[in-house]
Parts: structure tokens; C-alpha cells; sequence
């Protein structure tokens, strides 16, 4: 009986295509953690060298004996760590009492940068310290927002899920999908809306480019593949109510919102719970574009390209293969 359903739940997530989508996250956090931990490899070398952090302690003892107010920068090596320690450098200490470092407060200024520097020229272990700075330089944490858009992504999946789920257990009862569909609807378009985070896409040395264009594909692509397989799941509970025809309807209807979606988040930076906090202002925005094309064309322009875009990669993953399979059925 247990392995029954054991069974019948291996099926279930199989035909939402969870194993694909599961490895596709996994490949994904890897590629992330992967630059995170392995960035002195990546870089093909070391990103914060010994030698040059000390010649920046020494710099720093003679102009804290000289009473400067800064540290001169024309000794530095690597323009990365220039940039970083001229920053750590100019770190007031209100500053630093802001981010509750008192313990701080009475070795000055100074004092602070030299307790930031001095774990770095520490050969015997890495270190906090000069970790959370290598990750400062490699650009790491500029592609942190990638993990947060992901998990955005998976909430309409989900929710497709939750549905499904209710559907199986209470067949015919289409209000108990309410609440989970209209989730699905408001997230929906955070899946899809990775692809524009190549927008983001620079050469950010030492980490090489190549590199962070494998990693944001990834990401973009797991995040389509949450938006179509969310999509399907929901298409077909549509049409075990209202039918085929109704059913692709909502498909078309539902890839127009999701278009509309991305123009408002990435260019109008509005989020999907912004639609529960702050309706009025949300439609106001959407309205005043969509009424006055001529003065906004991006609004149309984004929102039919990503509704097309997302158009062709649903029937390419979804319907074609199904045909395939069909064709394949009736040759036998």
C-alpha cells in the first residue's frame, strides 16, 4: 500500500517535470557556488595577493604616523584592490557604528582598515575576512540577486503544484483553485523574467566572461522551464472545466500577462506583491503606458516580444513533442 503511493507521488511530480527542473536549480546554485568558493581558480590565479596587501599595511602605518587623513593610492598593483581598500579607507566610523562594529570605535579610522587588512596577509588559513574581500573583488555578490529571482521563479511552479494536488484530491470543486491560481498568476511572470537579467552581463575581471554567461544561462533557463511546466499544469486543470478551446485561451491570455509582468518589473521595477500592497499605484503606472502607446512604446513593444518569445518556447516544449509521440504511437 505505502509503496502504491509512493508510487503515485513519483508520477505525479514526474509529469510536472520536477527531476528536470530539480537538476536544472541544482546546476544552477553549483555554477553560483562555484564562483562563490572556487574564485581564485576561475580567475587563474590569486585575487588578493599577499605581497601587495602589505605593501598597503606598511603605506598605512607610515600615514597614520604622518597623520594624514588618507592613505596615498599611487602604490597600488591590481586596480580591484585599489578600488577596495580606497573604499574601506574613506569608511567613516559612523559609518561603521552603523553597522554595530563599537568595538571599533577607539583604535580610529585607521585602526579599522588595519584590522580588515591584517587577516588578509595571513598564509596560514584564508579567513573570514579576506574572503568576504576576494568576493568584494571577483564581483561575486553583483550576482547574488540571481539566487533571490530563482527562488521567485519557483513560487508559481509551486503553486501550479498545489493546485494539481487539490485537483487530484477534489475533482470538480474549481474554487478550491482559486487561491492557488491567483498565486500562480501574480508570480507567474518572475519565471520568465530571468532572461532579462542578462541585461547585467559585463566582463567583470578577474572572474572571466565566459564564465558568467554559462551561469546566467542557466539561470534563465530553469527559469523558463518553471514558467512553461507551471503553465502546462494550469492549462490542464482549465481544461478538465471549460475545454480545449478555453484552455488555450487562457494560455495566450495568461503569456500576455506574463509579458506585461516582465515590462513592469524590470522597467517599471514594480514586484509581484506589489499587487496586494500598493494595487492603485501599480495599474496607474500600467494604465497611463498602455493608454498612450506612442509616448511609451516599450510598454507594447516588451510585452508582445516576451509574449511571443514565451509563446514559441511553450509549443516547442509542450506540444511538439506530444505530437512526436503520437506519430510515433500510430506507426507502431
Amino acid at each position: 500500500m505505502q509503496f502504491n503511493r509512493l508510487r503515485q507521488v513519483h508520477q505525479f511530480l514526474a509529469h510536472q517535470a520536477l527531476y528536470p527542473i530539480l537538476l536544472s536549480t541544482l546546476l544552477a546554485f553549483g555554477l553560483f557556488a562555484a564562483r562563490v568558493f572556487s574564485m581564485d581558480k576561475l580567475a587563474g590565479g590569486p585575487i588578493l595577493s599577499t605581497a601587495t596587501t602589505q605593501s598597503h599595511l606598511q603605506e598605512l602605518d607610515e600615514s597614520g604616523r604622518a597623520g594624514t587623513s588618507r592613505v596615498s593610492v599611487h602604490s597600488w598593483i591590481d586596480e580591484n584592490e585599489h578600488s577596495f581598500i580606497q573604499f574601506v579607507v574613506e569608511f567613516s566610523l559612523r559609518r561603521a557604528f552603523e553597522l554595530q562594529w563599537q568595538e571599533l570605535g577607539k583604535v580610529g579610522r585607521f585602526g579599522v582598515l588595519k584590522v580588515f587588512l591584517i587577516p588578509l596577509v595571513d598564509d596560514r588559513g584564508r579567513g573570514l575576512v579576506r574572503f568576504l574581500a576576494e568576493l568584494s573583488l571577483s564581483h561575486t555578490l553583483t550576482y547574488a540577486f540571481l539566487i533571490w529571482n530563482l527562488f521567485l521563479a519557483w513560487i508559481p511552479y509551486v503553486a501550479s503544484l498545489g493546485a494539481a494536488f487539490l485537483h487530484q484530491r477534489h475533482p470538480g470543486r474549481w474554487w478550491y483553485l482559486l487561491i492557488p491560481g491567483a498565486l500562480w498568476l501574480s508570480f507567474f511572470p518572475n519565471a520568465p523574467y530571468i532572461v532579462t537579467d542578462f541585461l547585467h552581463l559585463r566582463e567583470r575581471a578577474p572572474i572571466p566572461l565566459w564564465y558568467d554567461i554559462g551561469m546566467l544561462t542557466v539561470f534563465a533557463w530553469t527559469g523558463l522551464f518553471l514558467a512553461i511546466f507551471s503553465l502546462r499544469t494550469m492549462q490542464t486543470l482549465v481544461k478538465s472545466f471549460l475545454g480545449s478551446a478555453a484552455s488555450w485561451l487562457f494560455v495566450v491570455g495568461s503569456l500576455g500577462l506574463g509579458g506585461l509582468g516582465i515590462y513592469i518589473g524590470r522597467f517599471l521595477r514594480w514586484n509581484s506583491w506589489d499587487l496586494l500592497l500598493n494595487p492603485h499605484s501599480v495599474l496607474a503606472d500600467v494604465i497611463i503606458r498602455l493608454s498612450d502607446p506612442w509616448n511609451h512604446p516599450g510598454a507594447l513593444g516588451v510585452t508582445f516580444m516576451f509574449s511571443a518569445f514565451l509563446l514559441v518556447c511553450y509549443l516547442t516544449v509542450t506540444i511538439i513533442p506530444s505530437r512526436e509521440r503520437s506519430a510515433l504511437r500510430g506507426s507502431e
